[in-house]
């Protein structure tokens, strides 16, 4: 955790959530194989345990976080971290859902009345919703709120017009090579922009653009938006892509290189089917 002074320049250490002394309290079994991150105005900080395979059975459960099932280590889970009032860098651990279909990338929404969670095996978005009091729990499950996506969704964000910038990359196998031994195998990925709504009980699609990063072989993991481009980090290459937007269609029209990325491939015209299309 850093203190961050725009005007100095400066970044301070605050202290080590799960750190193992006696100096930090905020230590936890729970943070086991962590993968997203985020974190909320009221300081409570939510991550996910990834598991590398995909889960065979299990559906999506929510977890009261001091419940015996919610002290209980386990992967493919939502754990919080709830700050002591006095310190935010003390306070309790506890999971508060399980059974995600390859834990991934988190983003909370702009009111951060909802927290998103990305499936990573199973190309899909998942919706919370938070308690209103301060704290990590979680009081429903909105379901699946995209499946059947074109590519397993690694990160997620959330700028504060609401959009879902989903990222990640078609094929796991050269991705996880890398990671194990290094290996440098083409792997490619695409990149969307979602919207979703859950008023009036209502589930609302807007798949705005799906793109395929056909010359991207770097595996593409995380797109950030920013004024009228975004920016695209990668898992096999240390330099970040520029992306240009179209001033009007807010689509990308060029990338910058290295790597370099062919944008004009056709947007994928299907809208992912909501939970509630399904049923």
């Amino acid at each position: 955790m850093f203190e961050v002074d725009d005007e100095a320049g400066l970044v301070k250490h605050l202290g080590t959530l799960g750190m193992r002394h006696e100096e930090c309290d905020g230590r936890s079994e729970l943070l086991h194989k962590i993968n997203g991150i985020t974190a909320s105005r009221d300081g409570t900080v939510y991550a996910t345990t990834f598991g590398t395979f995909p889960s065979r059975s299990g559906e999506t459960l929510l977890i009261e976080p001091t419940s015996p099932a919610g002290q209980k280590r386990t992967i493919n889970s939502i754990v919080c971290f709830t700050p002591n009032k006095d310190d935010a860098t003390k306070g309790s651990w506890g999971v508060v859902a399980s059974g995600i279909n390859g834990a991934n990338g988190l983003a909370l929404s702009p009111g951060q009345t909802l927290l998103y969670c990305n499936a990573y095996h199973g190309q899909q978005i998942l919706a919370f919703e938070r308690n209103e009091q301060p704290g990590g729990g979680l009081k429903k499950y909105h379901g699946v709120v995209y499946r059947g996506l074109p590519f397993r969704p690694d990160n997620l964000k959330c700028p504060p017009n609401g959009e879902l910038w989903c990222t990640g990359q078609r094929s796991p196998v050269p991705t996880f090579l890398h990671l194990l031994s290094g290996a440098r195998l083409p792997s490619r990925g695409g990149v969307a922009k979602l919207h979703w709504d859950a008023g009036q009980l209502k589930l609302r699609h807007d798949a705005e653009w799906l793109k395929d990063l056909d010359g991207d072989t770097h595996a593409p993991s995380v797109a950030l938006p920013l004024g009228d481009a975004f920016y695209l980090g990668h898992i096999m290459h240390s330099g970040v892509t520029e992306v240009r937007l179209h001033p009007k269609k807010q689509a990308p029209v060029h990338a910058a290189s290295p790597p370099a990325v062919t944008m004009n491939a056709p947007a994928n015209p299907a809208k992912p089917q909501s939970e509630q299309a399904a049923r």
